[in-house]
């Protein structure tokens, strides 16, 4: 029978699904407690170690910038300037660095190479920057920059300038005698002195108890009387940035008066032949002393020809009518030529009797002076090739009644107060009446000269001296430089030139120092534009000529200061060789002998149809130094026609001229010669004459123009340098007529250069070379009127020529 339920049927479903529950449990028995919880710790940690790793990642960063980095230290040269790391969230583990150069104001700034570490050491290229430093924090995550502020610009570190401290007191040299001069050297000095002062003290017989001499103020000082008896020393004060030092030179010995001395044998007169040696050949002359006396030199007057280097002197006595023995003697070097050298021997005593004076030349020709006619004393030559004189004479060829007596005698002491009865008078050491003076041009490759200055005692030799001196004081001798004349050289750039003159006579020697130069500049011929003036002007710049070491009427000419001595108002004749200064002529002088030097002189001639200086034919060897040669007026009536006319000259250097100053005229030479460091404004108009600087038939021998100024305003029928040979030149042969012309500023004419090659009817005879010249445009616009040149021959040599306006070269004529 069925029974029916009255149970709904999800009731007895969930009834059902307890009781199959229950049934599961009774077949599986229950775990333990413990093992349960030990479960589920386990789940709990593990759990709780995921949320905190995905915590600590949601966390982490690349490092943030708290603070910026800063700088220490001092931002100049040489010291070293470190930068902290700064201040960084999320624990950076490293940094780097890098170093940046950058502009005043921090900006525009580049890494410097290498700089890679905390400091960084300041480097002279840093020099008027800042710099700053990047700093880049890492940790694991990544990485972050920040960049320091600006440093100051960086200084190059402050000098500490110390006074200057000696290391060598300074030196006094020359002879401590009264007249004589006395010189200090500077000493040596650490700190670098900017300059020197000077004062001289005189000290007792010890050198002490000194007290400063009024006045005496300079490197040099010259002996007075007030100084006999004393010692004399200087003192020399170096001065720089960090102050002055004062250092004193040891005393003199102790000053005495000068020694008289008298001529012994001899006269002191100037005879009136010039004759010569031939180079290693001895000459002796007889002479008398008719008392007892010590000979202490011989002075000797070496003739304008001479070209001797050395000159030796010697005392022999007498042998049956021959030089005997040698008693003494003595050599100088490059002696002057047209004056007179004393050459010291040692003392040596003299009886009265006859004696010999030898004379002897080596290198060359010695040229003497002797005397052609009346009563002479014999005289004997010696053999040839000698290198020094002989001991004892060999026998010779001898003269009587010729050639003698020789400009030449002998100074001493004499043995008794009257003396010898052959005294002249009694002989003191020069003293300096007027210093030397310099002239030329104080640029590197000019030569300066020195003139001798004014004296008193009659000097019988002058040596030379030339010294660098720099612009804070102190003056170095400079080596080698021992000649009247002097080359400025590189090294003399920025400072200034002095000489200093020694003069000699039988009593001894005195010292004078010139006055110094402008300081020597760098500029040369070829350097600078516009040298002549401004292209077009018309007007010449003295200035610009002198800037770019050009002769001009500043360096050319009788040196500033001179003073003439002889002045001849109705012109000259000059009919003897020698030496011819400081002479003012006005008129024409004629030169009939060879052997002639004109120097320091000025000439005024207002004549429009002869030269100023004429060289008479078979003239050679003529020299014009350092005058000035004008007319009165730059055209017509007053204009001169020439400076000097040389039309017979049988070599080039015929005549010579040097450092001549021309204007007011037409021509600085006529015919043949040389021509250096010359300034000519020519140009003055004589009707239908040709007008030019120089005028050369272009025949033997030619014409040599180096260094020199050569302008001509005139437009017509004219040139700087005109070469014409109508005619030709009978028995010329390769080489005559040769026309040089180098290193020299050319302008104006109808051409600056008429080259004489023939084809306008004359006869080229010789080569021409034109190099290193520079052409103004100062007149006309190519040069000349009509151009730059005409007539130059095919052959010519011609290099480095430039315009002077544009320093462009001009590749030919």
């Amino acid at each position: 029978m069925r029974v029916r339920s009255s149970v709904p049927l999800v009731v007895l479903l969930c009834l059902m699904a307890v009781a199959g529950v229950a049934s599961a449990r009774r077949a599986h028995p229950r775990r333990p407690a413990r093992a349960h919880h030990r479960h589920h710790s386990r789940h709990r940690r593990h759990r709780s170690r995921r949320l905190r790793r995905a915590a600590r990642l949601r966390r982490a960063h690349a490092p943030v910038l708290v603070a910026v980095p800063t700088l220490s230290g001092s931002a100049v040269v040489g010291r070293t300037l470190t930068t902290t790391t700064g201040s960084w969230s999320d624990s950076p583990t490293s940094y780097s660095y890098a170093w940046k150069r950058c502009d005043t104001s921090g900006a525009s700034c580049t890494i410097i190479s290498g700089a890679t570490g905390a400091a960084y050491t300041a480097q002279t290229g840093d020099v008027g920057h800042t710099l700053r430093s990047t700093v880049t924090a890492h940790n694991s995550v990544g990485s972050a920059s920040a960049t320091s502020s600006p440093s100051q610009v960086v200084t190059t570190p402050a000098v500490t300038v110390t006074a200057p401290v000696d290391s060598v007191a300074p030196a006094l040299s020359g002879t401590a005698t009264v007249g004589q001069t006395l010189t200090v050297t500077t000493g040596t000095w650490s700190g670098s002195p900017t300059g020197y002062t000077y004062a001289w003290r005189d000290c007792d017989s010890s050198g002490a108890g000194c007290a400063t001499i009024a006045g005496a103020g300079g490197p040099s000082y010259t002996l007075t009387s007030g100084d006999v008896g004393h010692t004399v020393d200087a003192v020399v004060t170096a001065t720089n940035g960090g102050g002055s030092t004062a250092a004193t030179s040891a005393p003199s010995a102790v000053v005495t008066a000068p020694v008289s001395t008298s001529l012994l044998l001899g006269t002191a007169t100037v005879e009136p032949t010039q004759d010569s040696n031939g180079a290693g050949s001895a000459q002796a002359f007889s002479v008398s002393a008719a008392a007892a006396g010590t000979a202490t030199s011989i002075s000797v007057y070496v003739g304008s020809g001479n070209a001797a280097s050395t000159v030796s002197a010697g005392l022999y006595g007498d042998s049956g009518g021959s030089p005997g023995a040698l008693l003494a003697a003595g050599t100088i070097s490059s002696p002057r030529a047209g004056a007179w050298n004393s050459v010291s021997i040692p003392a040596t005593p003299l009886t009265a009797g006859t004696y010999w004076i030898a004379l002897l030349g080596t290198g060359s020709t010695l040229a003497f002076n002797d005397q052609a006619s009346g009563s002479c004393t014999t005289q004997t030559s010696s053999q040839q090739t000698l290198s020094s004189l002989p001991v004892t004479w060999s026998t010779g060829q001898t003269w009587t009644n010729a050639y003698c007596p020789v400009s030449a005698y002998v100074s001493g002491t004499p043995a008794t107060s009257g003396g010898a009865s052959s005294v002249s008078g009694s002989v003191t050491a020069p003293i300096s009446a007027t210093p030397p003076l310099v002239s030329g041009s104080p640029v590197v490759g000019q030569t300066l000269v020195a003139s001798t200055g004014g004296w008193s005692g009659s000097p019988t030799a002058y040596a030379y001296q030339w010294r660098r001196c720099a612009a804070g004081g102190g003056c170095a001798s400079i080596a080698g430089a021992t000649g009247a004349t002097y080359v400025a050289a590189t090294a003399d750039v920025g400072d200034t030139l002095q000489v200093q003159v020694t003069a000699t006579n039988g009593a001894g020697s005195a010292l004078a120092t010139s006055a110094p130069t402008a300081p020597v500049s760098a500029g040369v011929g070829t350097a600078g534009l516009n040298c002549a003036g401004v292209a077009g002007s018309g007007t010449v710049s003295q200035a610009s000529l002198d800037a770019c070491g050009l002769p001009s009427m500043d360096s050319t000419g009788p040196p500033a200061g001179t003073t003439y001595t002889a002045t001849f108002p109705n012109g000259l004749t000059i009919s003897q060789p020698g030496t011819y200064s400081h002479l003012n002529v006005t008129g024409e002088v004629v030169v009939t002998a060879s052997n002639v030097v004109i120097q320091d002189s000025q000439i005024t001639d207002p004549d429009n149809s002869n030269p100023a200086i004429y060289i008479a034919s078979g003239v050679s060897n003529v020299q014009v130094n350092y005058t000035s040669i004008h007319g009165t007026a730059s055209s017509g009536s007053g204009a001169l026609f020439a400076a000097v006319e040389n039309v017979y000259g049988d070599t080039l250097n015929s005549v010579t001229l040097d450092h001549d100053q021309f204007y007011n005229g037409d021509r600085i030479l006529v015919g043949y010669g040389t021509v250096t460091n010359s300034y000519c404004l020519g140009g003055a108009t004589f009707g239908t004459e040709h007008d030019e600087c120089v005028y050369t038939s272009g025949a033997a021998p030619g014409v040599t123009l180096i260094h020199d100024t050569l302008l001509n305003a005139n437009p017509w029928q004219t040139a700087a340098v005109f070469v014409d040979s109508p005619t030709g030149c009978a028995g010329c042969t390769n080489g005559d007529g040769a026309i040089t012309i180098e290193d020299s500023l050319l302008g104006g004419g109808a051409y600056a250069i008429y080259g004489g090659d023939g084809s306008d009817g004359s006869v080229h005879t010789g080569p021409e070379t034109i190099t290193n010249n520079r052409f103004t445009r100062l007149y006309f616009p190519t040069c000349g009127q009509f151009g730059l040149d005409a007539y130059v021959p095919s052959d010519v040599v011609w290099s480095g020529n430039v315009w002077d306006d544009t320093g462009q070269a001009i590749t030919g004529p």
